[in-house]
Formats: structure tokens, sequence, C-alpha cells
């Protein structure tokens, strides 16, 4: 490698190695959007991946899209010049990546609903009437804003002051855009909005409204045609998307094209733009930010989202994203990245740019050197995958109900498993009592509920799990339920709401000892040991 001269087109083909092949994308963007185009720049290959390939975004329709990229190649033809329109372009793109981030928001809800069996009724509330608003105000919106920004250029009229939808709607509707907004319906954003809902069961949903003269009105809407509204609200985003990158693809839009237009304020668009040029088909660069760290440094903060990766490949990548990451940020002076995946814990791993600098000229010798330096220096946290055959939905969707009973309620109950001992942790509440005794016998019963409780296996790390007893079970016992955050719910003594710290174990060597509790805020507690169960009492109880 001539370390001088990095060819970052060499580091970008790495990256791809293993991965779908750029030139299958390539063709399948000649099938099904223009057949004539040679290839794709780097910076948009990943995203229109997405809108040819995964479930929920390839739904898009060629009509609307092209209704797009035609506007904006007659914008491109009229402009005075093409420095003109790629400024006001590059200022139109901060409206372009929100709409892209809530999007993805949406679509990544969507799946997840896919993911779990919801009540109808639960459906609508949590996520049906959530996405219409989403759908509307985070994505469509700012997409609307992205083409005002651009048509403001060549109008004869100031646009940019309609920054409301209905505003928006007009100027999309009155400049030949009208296909874009068929779906769209005000009254029923501006009901939610307000807080004007009403949903009879899980059929059907009324919405109020208020029309200023008219007073409040309302309008009735089955819960199929509601999400039938929301899937062609998300296929009309996806139409636009898809219209707006044809257009940078067809137009050679490159970050280096882009780059060019950089100013202060937008330091937002070339942050996104970086973040496009860092991610590859299964690594998805999901944030970037460049700020000072605690130490007062300028550090440069990446997160990924993965496939799984071992801890060799994951600092591979990552020293390969560094060398990237020099040639976008020159000036700063720590790099950070993170890592997540569905079945690997957390990583990050960090590094100087000063050894990374090291590196280019020639006083680190080899890629294993300036590994070796990192790991050594920075202590990276980085993970090996769960390989464990587990059922990943069982996983997914384990969940624990409360469990009630006349004079006692188990609330909050969470699996806190190791790999060799099944543990659970939960609150329990058993109202007025006077007595330690009744208290022992409501643990006591409490246990025995909990211990035969199944627990499941974890994506990310292996646990004792299935149906056996519980080896541990840890129990903040308090009279009445309370917020989160509440005093009522603080394990400290002058909280009369609570009454005791309890802990289960079925074999006493793996009591926890609770040495800095015990020195600190339950330095007064009364500690007692009663066969397999120890008590931490309140004093005030």
């Amino acid at each position: 490698m001539n370390k001088a001269f990095i060819d970052y087109s060499v580091l970008t083909t790495k990256y791809h190695n293993d991965e779908i092949n750029v030139k299958q994308v390539e063709d399948v963007y000649r099938e099904k959007v223009d057949p004539e185009i040679e290839s794709i720049p780097k910076v948009w290959l990943a995203t229109i991946k997405e809108f040819l390939l995964e479930d929920e975004k390839l739904f898009w329709e060629k009509e609307v899209s092209e209704t797009v990229y035609n506007k904006l190649c007659e914008l491109f033809n009229i402009a005075y010049d093409n420095d003109s329109f790629f400024k006001r372009l590059y200022g139109s793109l901060e409206h372009f990546f929100i709409a892209l981030s809530g999007y993805n928001d949406i679509v990544n809800t969507l799946n997840l609903f896919k993911e779990y069996n919801v009540p109808t009724e639960l459906e609508l509330r949590m996520h049906y009437l959530p996405a219409y608003n989403s759908i509307l105000e985070g994505c469509i919106t700012n997409l609307f804003k992205f083409l005002r920004d651009n048509i403001d250029l060549a109008d004869l009229k100031n646009l940019l002051d309609q920054t409301k939808l209905d505003g928006l709607v007009n100027i999309m509707r009155t400049r030949g855009l009208d296909i874009l907004i068929n779906d769209i319906d005000i009254d029923i954003r501006n009901a939610i909005n307000h807080g004007g809902i009403y949903a009879h069961d899980e059929k059907a949903v009324t919405f109020f409204y208020n029309k200023r003269q008219e007073g409040t009105l309302s309008k009735e809407l089955a819960t199929y045609d509601l999400k039938r509204k929301i899937t062609r609200l998300i296929d009309c985003a996806s139409s636009i998307f898809v219209g707006i990158l044809r257009f940078f693809i067809e137009k050679d839009v490159t970050f280096n094209l882009l780059k060019n237009y950089t100013t202060q304020e937008g330091i937002m668009v070339y942050q996104s733009l970086v973040r496009l040029e860092l991610s590859t088909f299964h690594k998805k660069c999901l944030f970037l930010t460049n700020e000072f760290n605690v130490n007062d440094q300028n550090q440069v903060t990446v997160s990924f989202h993965t496939d799984e990766l071992s801890v060799e490949d994951k600092l591979t990548f990552s020293i390969f994203t560094f060398l990237k990451l020099l040639h976008y940020f020159p000036n700063a002076q720590r790099f950070f990245l993170r890592f997540s995946s569905e079945r690997t814990l957390p990583s990050y791993v960090s590094a100087a740019v000063s050894d990374i600098e090291d590196f280019i000229n020639g006083k680190i010798s080899t890629l294993e050197e300036l590994a070796t330096l990192i790991i050594r220096k920075e202590s990276p946290l980085l993970w090996e995958p769960s390989t464990e055959e587990i059922d990943i939905n069982e996983s997914k969707t384990a969940y624990y109900n409360n469990i009630k009973k006349n004079d006692y309620e188990i609330v909050n109950i969470r699996d806190v498993s190791t790999e060799d001992l099944k543990r659970f942790r939960v609150d329990l509440f058993i109202g007025d009592v006077a007595r330690k005794n009744h208290v022992k016998k409501v643990v006591r019963d409490a246990i025995n509920e909990i211990r035969v409780l199944k627990n499941y296996p974890n994506l990310r790390y292996k646990v004792k799990h299935g149906e056996i007893y519980a080896d541990a079970i840890y129990i903040n016992v308090f009279k009445h339920k309370a917020r989160e955050g509440r005093k009522e719910k603080h394990l400290i003594s002058n909280n009369i709401n609570f009454i005791a710290a309890v802990q289960y174990n079925k074999i006493s060597k793996n009591k926890l000892a609770y040495e800095t509790e015990r020195n600190g805020v339950w330095k007064d507690f009364i500690f007692r040991q009663e066969g397999d169960i120890e008590y931490g009492w309140n004093p005030n109880f």
C-alpha cells in the first residue's frame, strides 16, 4: 500500500467484499429505474440498494418517481448556471436527510410490529396513529421542503416562506407535482396533533378537527382504510426518494462535487454525506458527529449497525474507517467508533489521529503494527457475536406479565441471568403491612411463583435458560406502587414506602455481597439471613 496516497476507492471495494455485488445492484437499477445508467456514485449506492431490494422500501411507484425526477431535471436545465443550482441543492439537502432519517425510523418501526403479535386495538393506538403523523410531519413535509427550496430558485414568487404542510401541499399542487399529494389528509393530521381522536374499537376511528368559521367537524375512517393511507404515504415517500436519487445518479452528484458547497451552516449535510460514504450494504453508518469531547479534543464519533462481525473483522473495518475519516475530517484529534448488531453486545474502538497520521507518514510500518498500537493504547471493547443456536423469535418476544394475587403483586419482572445462573429481579408490592412475619410469608409465596418461570435465551450472550428452577431472585419490597424515579421507589431508609431488599439463593455461595450499597446508602439496613433468603430491612419499617 502506498500510504502517502491512500486510494479510497480501493478501501471502499474492500468494504464490499463478500457483500452483495455492486454490479448486481446496478443491474437491478437499470432494470427498474434507468436502463441507460453507467454506474452509481458511491455516496448513493447503499441507499438506492435499499429501495431496490429491501422489504417495505421497494414498493415505490414509477410514475411518481419519474414526476419528481423530471421536475428536478427541468429545474436543472433552466438554472442560471450549474454553480447556483448546486449551491441551492446543497442547502436543500438538510431537508432531504431529515426526511430520510424519519422515513427509516418509520420503516424500522413497521418491521418491528411485524415481529410481534400485537392486538389490533393496541396496534391502532401505538402504531397506526403515530405512524400517520410521523410519515407526514417527519418525512413528507421535509421532502416537500427539499423540493420547495429547489423550485424557488426558478420561481417568480418567494416560496421559502411556506413552511407549513398546507402551504407546501399548495406548492406541489400548483407546480405540476399534484401526484404527490393524493393521499395527504391535513384534517386527520390536525385531529391527531390536537388529540381529537375517538377510537370506537379496533374497526374504526373518528377524527375531530377545527375549520375556523365552520367550527369543529369530524370524519370517520375504518382502521383498514387508515392503514391503507399510511402504506400509500410510505410508498409515496419511497417514490419521491427514488426520483431524487435517480437525478443525483444521472447528474453524477458525487461527494466530491457537493463538498465544494459546504458551509458552517451546512455541517449537518456534510456529516450526512460522510455517513453515506462510510456505509456499505451490511455496515450502515447510523450516526456521525464532529464535536469536542470531555477532554476538549476535537472528536469524530461514528455509530454503525452491522452484520455479525468477529472481533478481528471489526478491528480491520475500524482501521480502514479511521483512514477514511482522516480524509473527511483532517483537523480531528480523535476518532471513536461504535458497533451494534442483532447478536453482538455493543462494541467500541477509538484511535488518536496522530497514530493514524504516523501510519500514513511511514512511522508505523504495517496495518498490523497500527492495530497492535490501538489495542495497547485505547483498550477497545470488542465482542464476538453469539453463536448459540436459539429460537430468535422467542428471544425477541420474551415478556413477563405481572403476577397479581389477592394480597400482593409482582411487577417489573426482569431476567438477569448469567451463563451459569438463572436469575430474576422483581418489584413486590404488598400494601399497608406492619409485621415482618407477614412480609416473610408474602416473600416466600412470591419466590415460589417466580422461581418456576420459564426464561428465554439472550440474543447477544449465552445465559442459563429454560423451564428449570431459578438459582437466584432479587426482590425490592414496597408497600404501594409508585412511578419509577419517584422517591417512593428509592431503596433508602427514609423512604417509608420501602420495606426491604431481599435476595433468594438456591446455593449460598452465589449470594451477592452488595458491598458498595452496604457501605453506603444501605449502611443502616438490618440484614438477616433466614435459610436461603436474606432480608435487608429498612430500619424504619
